[in-house]
This record gives structure tokens, C-alpha cells and sequence, in this order.
């Protein structure tokens, strides 16, 4: 007999979506806790055993928003975007590892605040290890195994494979299948075998899991963790794996198997071979094959979605550039952006892979042509979503062209839909001179600033608060902080001004946006916001900065949850003698005892992106697949 249905553990937190940020999901009875991550709205929030409170942990409702699992037709505010996109902006871990920026470093490690093998060994990994042990609860479970597999160490008195795979055996379908991606997550050699068995439905694989299948679930949870093993491989024989699993789940594209064609074509995307060394490359251009197969193949609408995702995985392959390749898909793209017969989700996928591969519209004639193509369907296109997606594309192209175009539409845009989203696209571009020149856009800045000003709409506000902050616009922090005293209590407008401010960043800042957050008792978005915001503005004292708020102030699952989720971006290895003591305090509860086994993992993770950057960075999140992601159950809805 098969398990229940899959029930969100208290760990699994929601993304982003079209009105605020990180914060915790919400499903009947359950909070989410090991991790997860809020990617939009949702205007209700029941605790655990009690009733519904309108307005409690979460934002009030905005366009587009309810309740429950994520849809296509609730994804379009541009706070999604950013949320599953924001880790190669925020860089927040390389940031915080580093240490000060004033403080010279000399005869010492040039991390000093990273965790040492010593403390690893010594303390974290013992310590989880006994938690499980000691506990049989879904959360504890599923937050230890995250945990272990973000540090991806062996142990020399801890069978570290072996407890993900006792999670292989849980009745627990969450339990199962964060089981399966851990394994992938940790990188480790040993678990090669088992993601491939699981993946396949191999004899192996059904022994793993104790049953005579591999569910489904579970069988694409190992895929994308297939994908993630070997995206960190150095062996161009480790990245043929992929290959070779994904062969097998694209034998019955167009069945029931959707989540695992789509889960294999996002493992395909994130290969990450070396172009410039010859056996990777062509492992690069069988990668490029087995899109081309699916690509071409004649689905139903219903399983336009497996399309839908093919071009931001080609996108992610090949990266911006002008090559012989990147023409052939330009081409094809700008081509099928015009057709009619292409669902809306394909489009989707389109404009975002078009937004990665073409290079400025001054470089040649193709190029200006793509960013042509865009602007076309921005202004004449049906599906709202994709017309979204262009203005970001628009963005992420930059050039000179486009940066005077959308100057020119942040003036004449729709506030409460486009403006948002213009704004988005212009901090992009504005981020991107302060990358390669060094320079900020005063043009740019002074733009956004006197919409900022102008406003009445929060969405806009938001946005424009974001879009400073990379932009690098310090004119505008004395109007932001004044906004942030305004709008404390505005989930999503307080949250977005505290990341600007840190973005720019503005020190002066600190002291207000600390405030805020010990307020903010059941304001995760605003919580989890503004630890980031602290931990940007704290570099060396990013740990310690978000333990002092950890154990101040009133002690809830919505404050645990968002702390918790921001030590995610957070490496400083003295929050580890604090936490471990937290974790063994016995009137610690034990949901309070999975989130700080999450934020454990989050300071000791082994690499300094987030390992679910490579999935989300690109992604096209409103072609909605249940395992992919739906705010509630999808593998990039995990911490």
C-alpha cells in the first residue's frame, strides 16, 4: 500500500510571489519550517491547531493572490521573478565569509568567518545526527537531511549516505523524496549509484525505497538531484549520467511522466560543461540534442509545459554570447515568439531564454532583432505573464537601446502591472554598469527616484526600492529610510526597503531596520527581509547580527522561520556555539529544533550560493510543475 498524499511538512516555506517575499507558506493545520521558501502571497495563515487569521503571518491580499499551492494565474507580480533570481545579486555568502571590507587580513585565512572542518566534524555533524536520531518527526527528518547534505562531508563516526538513505524508506512522501535530492545536494561520491538507481526505477532503486516502484516523486527528485551531482563534477563521465537518465525519461514524453521529462530537462540545463575544453564541450552539444528531441516533438497541449521549459535550459547551457550556437537558437526563438500555435508557458520560456543568450542590440543585427522581438510582444502580446517576462529580458540584455527605452516606458507604463516590472528591469541594467564599469547610473537613479517620490501604489514602491539598491543610487537612501519609518508595518514594502538600503548599501540603515524587525512578531516577510538586509549591512557581524535577533523579542514559529531562512545566506561560524546550545536547551520545542538544524546547514553549507540557484536562476516558474515548484510541494520550495 502506498503512503497518504504528500502533507507539506512545518519546513516547507513558501517563494516569493506578487506581493512580498520569504516568509513561511501556509497549508490547512501545517506551517511550513526545513526548509522552503516564500515566493509570493497568500492572504491567510493558519497555525498549527488553530484557526485561520486574515492578515496574520502573511501579507494582505494583492492582485492575483490566494491561498494554497502556486498557479500559473497567480505568478505574475514581478516579486516572483526576483525571488527565484536575487541570489546572484545579493551574493550575500561570499560577502559574510569574507569578513569585513575595512579590516585588513594578513597571515590568517581569507574566510575567516567560514566553519572549519574541526567545528564540522566536531560539533555540527554530531549534533544533527543525534537530533534524528532522537526525534521521529517529518520535520527534524527532513531538516537534518538538508542540513547534512548543504555541508556534504563523510564523517569518520557518522554513516552520513547511509542516514539519507534511511529517509528513502519513510512512509513520508516529503521525507522520501528530500531523501532523493539530498543525496544529490551533498555531492558526495558514494551516492552516485543511488540517485541513478532511483532516477531509472532500477531493481537497486526499488530496494532503496522498499517498495516495487519508485514513485514518481521521488524518482524526479532524484533526477534534479542527479543534476546538481553533476553539475559540481570535474569528470566529463559524471555529466554523461545525465545524459544517459534523461534519455530514458524522455522515451515516454507526452505520458504521465511529465515531472520527470521536465526534472530531466532542467538537470540538463544546469550541466555546466567547460566550453573551452574539448570533452565537455561535447558533452555541451549532446546536452543540446537531447533538448533539440524534445523540442521538436509533437506534444499535446497539456504537456506543453516539458516545452515550456526546454529554452531556459539551452539558455543556461550556452550563457550570453554570439557563437554559431547561440545564433541557430536565437533564430529559431525570435521565430517561434511569433506563432501562434505556441501555448502561452512555451512563450514564457521563450522571452526568459532570449533575456540570457542575446547580446546588446548595438552588437549586430540578430541581436537587435531579439530585443526587437521583445519589445514586440511586450506591447502586443496576449499572455500577460511573458509580456512581464520581456520587460526583465530587456533588462538583463542591457545596451544602450533598451537601458533609453525603458527610461522612456517607466514614464507611460501602467503603475499597479508593467511599472513594477520596468523598474525591475532598469535596476538590472543599472546593476550591470556598476559590474563591468564601475560607474553608477546617475541618469538611472535619479529616474527611479522620482517615481519612488511620486507613488501612491505599494507594488511600485517595492520595486523601485529594489531597483535603487542595484543600482548603487545613494541619493535616494535618506527618501527610502524615511519610507521604512512610514511603511514598518506594509509586509512588503518594509521588507523590499530594507534590502534596497542594504543593496546600496546604507549603513545609517541598521539601527531602523533592526527595529523593525523586533516588531514584526508575526511579519515573517518583513523578519526574514530584514535579516538579510542586516546580515548585508553586518558582513562580519551577519551571525551574530541575526542570533541577537533569534533569541529577542517574542519567540514564534512565523520569527524562527523567517531567521532561520535568512541564515540560508549566512556562513559565519560563530552562530555555531549558540545554535548547537539552542538545539540542546531542553525547553526548546522540536519544530524550534528543526529550524535551527536548517539554519545550521545554512552557516556550514559547503558552497556559497544556495543549491537551489542553479534550478531557480532563469527559471521559468509559471510553466507550473508540481515537483519543480507550486509554493507548496516542488523541490524549490525546500531551504
Amino acid at each position: 500500500m502506498r503512503p497518504p498524499p504528500l502533507r507539506p511538512t512545518v519546513l516547507r516555506l513558501l517563494l516569493p510571489t506578487s506581493i512580498l517575499l520569504v516568509g513561511v507558506v501556509a497549508t490547512p493545520g501545517r506551517l511550513p519550517a526545513h526548509g522552503g521558501m516564500y515566493r509570493g502571497p497568500t492572504p491567510t495563515f493558519r497555525m498549527p491547531g488553530g484557526p485561520v487569521t486574515p492578515g496574520g503571518l502573511l501579507p494582505p491580499p494583492g492582485p492575483n493572490t490566494g491561498g494554497g499551492p502556486l498557479t500559473a494565474a497567480n505568478l505574475q507580480g514581478w516579486q516572483f521573478w526576483w525571488e527565484f533570481n536575487k541570489d546572484r545579486y545579493l551574493d550575500l555568502r561570499a560577502k559574510v565569509v569574507a569578513g569585513p571590507a575595512d579590516v585588513p587580513l594578513t597571515g590568517i585565512s581569507a574566510e575567516p568567518y567560514r566553519p572549519s572542518a574541526l567545528e564540522i566534524d566536531g560539533q555540527v555533524l554530531p549534533a544533527i545526527d543525534r537530533l534524528m536520531r532522537r526525534y521521529d518527526h517529518p520535520d527534524v527528518e527532513t531538516a537534518g537531511m538538508v542540513a547534512m547534505a548543504k555541508i556534504g562531508r563523510l564523517h569518520p563516526d557518522i554513516d552520513v549516505p547511509g542516514r539519507l538513505r534511511e529517509g528513502l524508506r519513510s512512509g513520508n512522501q516529503e521525507v522520501r523524496e528530500t531523501a532523493a535530492l539530498c543525496l544529490g545536494i551533498s555531492g558526495l561520491e558514494e551516492v552516485r549509484a543511488d540517485l541513478i538507481a532511483l532516477a531509472t526505477d532500477s531493481p537497486d532503486g526499488r530496494r532503496l525505497v522498499g517498495s516495487g516502484s519508485v514513485d514518481m516523486r521521488t524518482r524526479a527528485f532524484a533526477v534534479y538531484g542527479l543534476g546538481l551531482f553533476a553539475r559540481r563534477a570535474a569528470e566529463p563521465a559524471e555529466k554523461t549520467l545525465v545524459l544517459d537518465v534523461a534519455e530514458v525519461a524522455f522515451e515516454r514524453l507526452g505520458s504521465v511522466e511529465r515531472d520527470l521529462a521536465v526534472a530531466a530537462v532542467k538537470a540538463l540545463g544546469v550541466l555546466g560543461p567547460d566550453w573551452a575544453e574539448a570533452a565537455q564541450k561535447r558533452i555541451g552539444w549532446q546536452a543540446l540534442h537531447a533538448l533539440d528531441g524534445v523540442w521538436d516533438r509533437k506534444l499535446g497541449r497539456g504537456d506543453e509545459v516539458i516545452h515550456a521549459h526546454v529554452p531556459t535550459s539551452v539558455a543556461k547551457l550556452l550563457g550570453r554570447g554570439n557563437s554559431d550556437d547561440h545564433r541557430r537558437y536565437l533564430r529559431d526563438y525570435i521565430d517561434d515568439l511569433g506563432r501562434r500555435d505556441r501555448s502561452d508557458a512555451v512563450h514564457q520560456g521563450i522571452v526568459l531564454a532570449l533575456g540570457e543568450l542575446a547580446m546588446p542590440a548595438e552588437t549586430d543585427e540578430l541581436a537587435a532583432e531579439a530585443s526587437a522581438a521583445l519589445w514586440n510582444y511586450y506591447r502586443k502580446g496576449k499572455d500577460q505573464q511573458a509580456r512581464f517576462f520581456c520587460l526583465v529580458a530587456l533588462g538583463r540584455i542591457g545596451g544602450t537601446a533598451n537601458r533609453e527605452d525603458l527610461l522612456r516606458e517607466l514614464g507611460r507604463a501602467r503603475k499597479g502591472t508593467e511599472k513594477p516590472w520596468v523598474a525591475l528591469a532598469l535596476g538590472l541594467i543599472g546593476w550591470d554598469s556598476r559590474q563591468t564599469m564601475g560607474v553608477v547610473d546617475q541618469t538611472l537613479g535619479h529616474a527611479l527616484q522620482k517615481e519612488l517620490a511620486d507613488t501612491a501604489n505599494d507594488e511600485f514602491r517595492a520595486a523601485c526600492s529594489i531597483a535603487l539598491g542595484l543600482t548603487g543610487y545613494t541619493d535616494a537612501s535618506r527618501d527610502l529610510i524615511a519610507m521604512l519609518d512610514k511603511y514598518e508595518f506594509h509586509d512588503m514594502v518594509a521588507g523590499y526597503i530594507s534590502v534596497g538600503l542594504a543593496l546600496l548599501p546604507e549603513q545609517a540603515a541598521r539601527a531602523e531596520i533592526r527595529r523593525i524587525i523586533h516588531r514584526a512578531t508575526l511579519q515573517p516577510i518583513v523578519v526574514v527581509q530584514g535579516a538579510i538586509a542586516i546580515a548585508l549591512l553586518g558582513r562580519g557581524e551577519a551571525g551574530q547580527e541575526l542570533l541577537d535577533l533569534w533569541v529577542s523579542g517574542e519567540s514564534n514559529l512565523a520569527r524562527l522561520g523567517g531567521i532561520a531562512v535568512a541564515f540560508r545566506f549566512v556562513g559565519d561560524r560563530r552562530a555555531i556555539d549558540p545554535l548547537l546550545k539552542m538545539m540542546a536547551a531542553p525547553d526548546t520545542t522540536t519544530i524550534s529544533r528543526a529550524f535551527v538544524a536548517a539554519a545550521l546547514g545554512g552557516v556550514c553549507d559547503k558552497d556559497l550560493f544556495p543549491w537551489s540557484e542553479p534550478y531557480s536562476a532563469g527559471c521559468n516558474y509559471a510553466a507550473v510543475v508540481q515537483t519543480l515548484t507550486n509554493g507548496v510541494t516542488g523541490v524549490l520550495d525546500i531551504l
